[in-house]
């Protein structure tokens, strides 16, 4: 499994440098310091770690790793210089949280985003300013919930698809909050210069959830109204006026 693992990373890494971007953002990534930083340094990028913080959710061994997995953002230094970064800490979040149980749920989790202000530099192919943001919202954890399928019905009692059904409700509730936390980050790391933005993040969430909608439009997915009664006809006199148009 390891050997299979450095083989896959070592793809993956062949696979960035075939495109010859100027940008890269990552996230789950590990052993940033033993492969990632200097394989991505080879290939001319600088690049910005920031793993998991170090949390509850995390078990006690797991507190003296240096490799916790995290988020990656590389660029090309030979066409852009880094003028600031920050590091968003997503259980944050739970500050901005309209309920306390979302609330409870929101400060346990462990996930990050970095923020990044790049400036054309020396070989740039553009004179654009950029800002950069790289996260992964909850649902990176193993037992993490997920959207419950047709095919669980086949496999699970019906309570244990109200619980499963409940756990993937919690962990999109919480998923919307960090997305409106992040946005929001984003607002004030870039008000000053208000550069383009490009996000990018594994939301592990599907299109027209809360978490993409509010990053998409900046606010959360309308909810169906129910129709409205139909428009009584008017009524029609001998005349022939209606009453409606008096």
């Amino acid at each position: 499994l390891d050997a299979d693992y450095r083989a896959l990373k070592q793809r993956l890494l062949e696979e960035i440098t075939t495109y010859d971007c100027d940008v890269v953002c990552l996230q789950d990534v590990d052993d940033y310091h033993g492969f990632w930083l200097p394989g991505l340094n080879a290939a001319g990028f600088d690049t910005l770690y920031a793993p998991r913080q170090r949390s509850q959710a995390h078990r006690e061994e797991d507190l003296i790793s240096e490799d916790l997995d995290g988020v990656l953002v590389g660029w090309k230094r030979r066409h852009f210089q880094l003028v600031r970064s920050e590091v968003v800490s997503l259980h944050r979040a739970a500050e901005r949280a309209t309920r306390a149980s979302l609330a409870v749920r929101c400060a346990a989790r462990d996930e990050v985003a970095i923020l990044i202000d790049l400036v054309p530099f020396n070989e740039a192919t553009h004179d654009a300013a950029l800002v950069v943001a790289c996260a992964q919202l909850a649902g990176g954890h193993a037992g993490d919930a997920n959207e419950p399928t047709a095919e669980d019905w086949d496999v699970v009692s019906d309570e244990q698809m109200k619980r499963l059904v409940s756990d993937w409700r919690s962990e999109e509730a919480v998923r919307g909050v960090q997305a409106k936390y992040l946005g929001q980050e984003i607002e004030v790391f870039n008000r000053d210069f208000q550069h383009p933005v490009v996000l990018c993040a594994s939301l592990h969430a599907a299109p027209g959830s809360e978490a993409h909608a509010l990053l998409e439009t900046g606010r959360p997915p309308g909810v169906p109204a129910p129709p409205r009664p139909p428009v009584a006809p008017p009524t029609v006199e001998r005349d022939g006026i209606g009453l409606g148009d008096i």
